[in-house]
């Protein structure tokens, strides 16, 4: 049913847009890396934080006097801290969208597709004004979340890059793992921590 519903003028004009959202982006983020032989592995790391309830309060206060969403103010700070530390004036990154189509809630499966997110940070630019150009980007790519990346970025491809490690290696999302506890009657369902590692494949 997913398939069927994209078109194939759907899918050229979401080619085309894409083709055009990254054109002249770079695709990598140049992030630092240290040197030293003993602190070149690229090993995933998580870095767990937690929002107070003022500071939420005062985050939701922030996106809603700017027409946005949660989601896009913590982004904007993302980007800004891509943009800073790999000293890129623009960024790309990607962020997970769920196509699981209506009606399928009840299906076990990975309903996953990725979007970019682009941003430009100028030495003048404020947290409102990205949050505000993140917003309005979000609602000119809406309409092509169903187009496959991967269609469109590959090695010798229209836009010629390596997918895993352009826009694929910088990623953000959220997630609600570990922090309520499953509830599956009459099951003992119990917390089981499986830390990340160099084996862990995103």
């Amino acid at each position: 049913r997913l398939r069927a519903s994209v078109k194939p003028e759907r899918k050229q004009r979401a080619r085309a847009f894409w083709k055009q959202f990254l054109a002249h982006a770079p695709l990598t983020v140049e992030l630092p890396r240290a040197s030293h032989p003993e602190l070149e592995s690229r090993a995933a790391e998580s870095i767990f934080f937690d929002f107070d309830e003022e500071l939420a309060r005062a985050t939701r206060s922030f996106a809603s006097a700017h027409d946005s969403t949660l989601f896009i103010v913590l982004s904007a700070m993302f980007c800004f801290l891509l943009a800073s530390y790999a000293e890129q004036e623009v960024v790309v990154a990607s962020y997970p969208l769920d196509m699981r189509p209506h009606g399928f809630d009840h299906l076990v499966g990975c309903f996953v597709n990725l979007a970019l997110m682009k941003a430009t940070v100028r030495p003048h630019t404020t947290l409102g004004t990205l949050v505000g150009e993140l917003t309005q980007q979000r609602r000119q790519v809406r309409p092509h979340w169903h187009f496959s990346l991967r269609d469109l970025v590959h090695v010798g491809g229209e836009i010629d890059a390596d997918i895993e490690k352009s826009y694929f290696s910088v990623f953000f999302g959220e997630t609600y793992l570990n922090t309520r506890p499953l509830q599956l009657d009459p099951l003992d369902v119990r917390y089981v921590n499986l830390p990340w590692s160099d084996e862990f494949d995103r």
